[in-house]
């Protein structure tokens, strides 16, 4: 019984050998298609695309004084005031400056 079984498995395993095509190729058609790839490396296209500022003063002082008198029943007095005021800033900004980009878009044929 051992010797019969272990014949059929073996023939079914011999046949199922032989009776495959070795010319059965899959063949798809397909695209590959890819969007935003950086043109000089493996990342995303990037940019420059900065605002840094240098220096930002805002001065903004006054002087001044007053001087009041009573003279004869009567206030006489003098008043001064001086002031100055500036704004000084300096920025470097650079915009728009990128390394470019471009889309993949074409058909392939893949066989397995």
């Amino acid at each position: 019984m051992k010797k019969t079984l272990l014949l059929i498995v073996t023939t079914l395993l011999v046949i199922n050998i032989f009776a495959q095509d070795p010319e059965n190729n899959l063949s798809h058609e397909m695209w590959y298609s890819s969007y935003d790839q950086n043109m000089w490396g493996p990342d995303w296209a990037y940019g420059i695309d900065v605002d840094y500022s240098i220096f930002d003063f805002d001065i903004d002082e006054s002087w001044g004084f007053t001087e009041i008198q009573d003279i004869l029943g009567m206030q006489l007095g003098i008043g001064f005031q001086i002031g100055i005021q500036a704004l000084l800033s300096s920025t470097f900004e650079a915009h728009g400056f990128y390394t470019g980009e471009f889309d993949l878009d074409y058909p392939i044929l893949t066989h397995l």
